[in-house]
């Protein structure tokens, strides 16, 4: 099984910033070669996750102030028992494009939070599996809380909407999949510290707003 690290880059105010998301391939049989899936799946990100506008479904796009410049899509193929990288380098989809929110931003650092949860493991007790983790989506919109850092009801359906996007499993044509997981180490039933990952089962927002950056698991 072939595992895959995806960065989704963008700006605000001349500060870089990135979300990562991790996909395993599935449900195809036929073996693609290692640079053609990474184009593939960040393409398939780039259209299916980030690019907005699309009625009926929310996207990375349509919840980012329109101050955030989108700037590309990175995959790379990971190992699945080290997460070292397996190819020489990450293949790119270029956007380049702003986001859609109409509205200002609030500082940066405010981030809205969502909550990604995985299944029950079913593995071997050798086995290690992340229960679930988190994903910090900012800056988000100065309109987007009250005074208190509590996401309006209207924004947390639109990121509960964009939760949609981020647990789908994307079709990158030629019955090639990939499925969104969480990737992380901790230590199994038998108290071996493991690498393991696990499919992403929802993925819904907080309802408060928070200061913290993504990080790959929990």
């Amino acid at each position: 099984m072939s595992l895959y690290k995806a960065v989704i880059g963008y700006t605000y105010e001349g500060q870089k910033m990135a979300n990562i998301l991790y996909y395993r391939d599935a449900g195809s049989t036929i073996l693609l070669d290692a640079v053609l899936a990474q184009q593939q799946l960040a393409d398939a990100i780039r259209d299916n996750v980030v690019l907005g506008g699309v009625i009926g479904q929310t996207r990375l796009a349509d919840i980012l102030p329109n101050e955030c410049n989108l700037d590309e899509v990175r995959v790379q193929r990971i190992s699945a028992t080290t997460f070292m990288p397996e190819t020489n380098s990450p293949s790119v989809s270029n956007i380049g494009l702003p986001a859609l929110y109409g509205d200002d931003a609030q500082s940066p650092m405010i981030c809205a939070i969502m909550q990604l949860v995985c299944p029950a493991s079913t593995l071997a007790p050798t086995d290690y599996t992340p229960k679930g983790g988190y994903l910090a989506i900012g800056p988000i919109a100065k309109t987007a809380t009250d005074k208190n850092g509590v996401l309006t009801l209207t924004q947390q359906g639109y990121f509960n909407n964009f939760g949609a996007a981020l647990v789908q499993t994307l079709d990158m044509g030629g019955g090639y999949l990939a499925k969104p997981i969480r990737i992380g180490r901790g230590k199994n039933s038998l108290g071996v510290t493991v690498n393991g990952f696990n499919d992403i089962q929802n993925a819904s927002v907080r309802a408060k707003s928070s200061f913290r950056r993504s990080r790959s698991g929990e």
